[in-house]
This record gives C-alpha cells, sequence and structure tokens, in this order.
C-alpha cells in the first residue's frame, strides 16, 4: 500500500500531523517523486522537504522518477469533486499500474465531501483521521488491513475498548454535534457506531432483534473474549456486556470506564 498526501495541502501543521498518524499506525510507504515539481497550493519542494525530513529515517517512503510520469486528465476525480492536477493524477496513475492500493490523505476543505473510494479502482481516502464517521479507518481495522498489526489492541473485558489513540477526537465531535440538538440519538449512534468499527467490532444485528427495549444497536467482537457493546442513546456512550450479555459497566469513548457494571441485572441483553 502506498500514501499520497492531498496536493493541495497548505498547513505544515496538519502535514505533521498526519504523518505522525500514519507512522505511527500504518504498514505502507509515504510516495515521493523526484525530482520534485510545483503543484498546486504549497510549493512541492517546500512539502516534499517536510515529508523526505520525517520519513527518511522511517523506512516508510518510497521515491519515484517524477520523468517517468506522464500528465493525466481523469473524469473520475472530477466526478467525486476533487480537483487535483494533472501532474498529480499522473502520479497516482503510475503508482497504481504497479498493482498498488493507494490511501490518499485530503485537505480539510476537501472532508466535507465526505469521499471514501474511487469506484472500481484501489484508490481510498482519509478525510479527518480524529473525527470521520463512517470512516475506512474503522473498517480497515475490522478487516486487519493495513495497520501495523502491533498497533491495533483487540478487545479484553478488562479493557473493551483498547484503541484509544484512534478514537480520541469523538468525544470533542459529539459535543460539538450535539450542540443545541434536542434530538441527540442519530449522532450517538453515529459516533458509537465509528468507536466500535475502530475497536474491531461488527455489527450482531440477530442479537439487536432479541433485544428491542431501547437498545437500538448490539456489536460484537468474538476473539480472546467475546464482548458484546452496544450504545448508549440516553448519554452518548458505550454499554459493555460479557458473552452471556451480563452488564459489564458503562465506557468512554477513549475506554474509560465511567459507570461500574449493573448488579441488578436491569442493563443485561439477551444474546440467544
Amino acid at each position: 500500500m502506498k500514501i499520497f498526501l492531498d496536493e493541495q495541502i497548505r498547513d505544515v501543521k496538519y502535514i505533521n500531523l498526519v504523518i505522525d498518524f500514519s507512522l505511527e499506525f500504518f504498514e505502507g510507504k509515504y510516495v515521493v517523486f523526484h525530482p520534485n515539481q510545483v503543484v498546486k497550493g504549497l510549493n512541492n519542494r517546500s512539502m516534499m522537504a517536510i515529508i523526505e525530513r520525517r520519513l527518511l529515517n522511517s523506512r516508510q517512503l518510497k521515491i519515484y522518477d517524477s520523468n517517468e510520469i506522464e500528465k493525466s486528465t481523469s473524469e473520475v476525480f472530477r466526478n467525486i469533486n476533487l480537483e487535483f492536477s494533472e501532474e498529480y493524477i499522473g502520479k497516482i496513475n503510475y503508482v497504481e499500474k504497479m498493482d498498488e492500493e493507494i490511501i490518499i490523505i485530503l485537505d480539510p476543505h476537501n472532508f466535507s465531501k465526505d469521499i471514501k473510494k474511487v469506484a472500481d479502482r484501489k484508490i481510498y481516502f482519509i478525510n479527518d483521521y480524529k473525527k470521520e464517521l463512517d470512516s475506512n479507518i474503522g473498517y480497515w481495522v475490522v478487516q486487519q488491513r493495513f495497520f501495523k498489526k502491533e498497533k491495533i489492541q483487540m478487545p479484553k473485558l478488562s479493557a473493551p475498548l483498547p484503541n484509544n489513540k484512534l478514537c480520541d477526537g469523538y468525544k470533542q465531535l459529539q459535543d460539538e454535534l450535539t450542540l443545541g440538538e434536542s434530538d441527540k440519538k442519530p449522532i450517538y449512534l453515529k459516533i458509537g457506531a465509528e468507536v466500535a468499527a475502530r475497536n474491531g467490532y461488527v455489527r450482531a444485528d440477530k442479537i439487536a432483534k432479541l433485544n428491542r427495549n431501547g437498545i437500538r444497536h448490539i456489536f460484537k467482537y468474538e476473539g480472546e473474549d467475546t464482548i458484546y457493546i452496544s450504545i448508549d442513546v440516553e448519554h452518548g456512550a458505550i454499554e459493555v456486556f460479557n458473552s452471556k450479555g451480563k452488564h459489564q459497566g458503562e465506557y468512554g469513548y477513549k475506554g474509560e470506564l465511567l459507570s461500574s457494571s449493573d448488579k441488578v441485572g436491569k442493563h443485561d441483553i439477551m444474546v440467544k
């Protein structure tokens, strides 16, 4: 897998943040072309200098010869409202022809377009890596793709939401989205589903059908421990249950215990 930065990224601080994140978690290599050329936004030489300083010692840098690149236009990117230059599209096509899967980390001004993938091609997009909903990041955690295996923790009953570094922006996002909203439940459900995915949980719709008394969505993880979680639509948090459906406590999105288990059994769920 190869990683591109959106050619329109201008913010050096943001470049450093996404590089920090990708170096820590992703297995793929950043793509750099020499000699450098000027493209939209930040001068490409300046941007490449920033990237190369960070990546040269990390073994997560792949250098290609820009003299081999042919400029290219593509309706594919225009159709999803991305105004990439002909040089940049040529670079994407060049790497893709090597049967590489490509991740493009988008500039913040493209976040509102909520683009996930180029149809029928192995090109994927990351929007706001800390706050994106229905993200490729969550999908890749569940599928165990692209991430360094040692960086993704598998849930245990003692730590049911272990990937706190992947989820540390969602409480802030929830507060932002629910401000002034009378019906917060749809927001809680979307954010809870993203946090579930980023911790390796998948929907357990059959179990959810057994529990129609106010519980909207239930997720399941099967590993060393079998764990069920549901989204608390009253408080915007995660309820955790063991393999028998016994309540284990309410947790925040970063894995912190908010309230202890219900010993009476009112919060238990049916799993059979």
